[in-house]
């Protein structure tokens, strides 16, 4: 089952990585400059329990959903959030797919906020979350 995981998560990756190459529109792609200053972006891959992390990938819609609301709500100034792109580091798939199989998840995706030992999948369970803030 875990290898099967990992051949949907590459595949994902790679046809990201194809898309982006092929000079993919911005609004498709992530990251508005505020979100990414005011985040740690690429940061150390040690986290800690107590870390807020938001596991993101290169063209994902949904995570730009996430970012836009982190931005516009001012998350970030209330917490820090530790922002991993997994799509084209292979250090962080493998911390991303450490915390998927840490918090029971069956299918990993982006995006991920993983908090309080918890992971929150997809763009509206996590904004449902950082509204609690």
């Amino acid at each position: 089952m875990l290898i099967a995981v990992l051949v949907v998560f590459l595949v994902a990756s790679v046809i990201v990585v194809y898309r982006n190459k092929k000079d993919v529109s911005p609004s498709s792609g992530t990251s508005s400059s505020n979100f990414s200053q005011k985040t740690t972006d690429n940061p150390s891959l040690e986290i800690s329990d107590s870390d807020t992390v938001f596991f993101w990938g290169s063209g994902c819609p949904h995570c730009t959903n996430v970012e836009k609301f982190i931005e516009e709500n001012n998350i970030s100034q209330k917490i820090n959030i530790k922002k991993i792109e997994v799509f084209q580091n292979p250090e962080a798939q493998k911390l991303f797919l450490e915390k998927v199989q840490e918090c029971g998840l069956d299918t990993p995706g982006v995006p991920i906020l993983y908090k309080d030992k918890k992971c929150f999948q997809g763009d509206a369970p996590i904004i449902e979350e950082l509204k609690k803030l």
